[in-house]
């Protein structure tokens, strides 16, 4: 991530951008907080879907947010950020602290 800096800020449901505001849903920022709790572990697929869903939500709306996520860091292929492992899970890829 050099040059680029990103923090999340979840009372405000914001993502800071190289110091640009972007607006998260409640979702997509509890989404990003369980990844960024663990950075540069992967996190099992089943285990997102219940701690961000309550595993009660079809196991593709994961990817989907995944990819609004990846929008909004500026994340394009190949991924440097929000990284996957068929069959593993999801892992936030930085060395950074990410809370503002």
């Amino acid at each position: 991530m050099e040059g680029e800096a990103f923090f999340l800020i979840p009372k405000d449901l914001q993502l800071i951008i190289d110091g640009k505001p972007s607006d998260l849903s409640r979702t997509e920022c509890k989404l990003l907080e369980e990844l960024a709790s663990r950075p540069r572990i992967f996190v099992a697929n089943t285990e997102l879907l219940t701690s961000v869903w309550g595993g009660y939500v079809n196991s593709t709306a994961l990817p989907v947010y995944i990819r609004r996520l990846r929008l909004k860091l500026g994340d394009k292929q190949p991924y440097k950020y929000l990284l996957n492992r068929r069959d593993v899970g999801y892992s936030l890829n930085t060395d950074q602290e990410v809370y503002s």
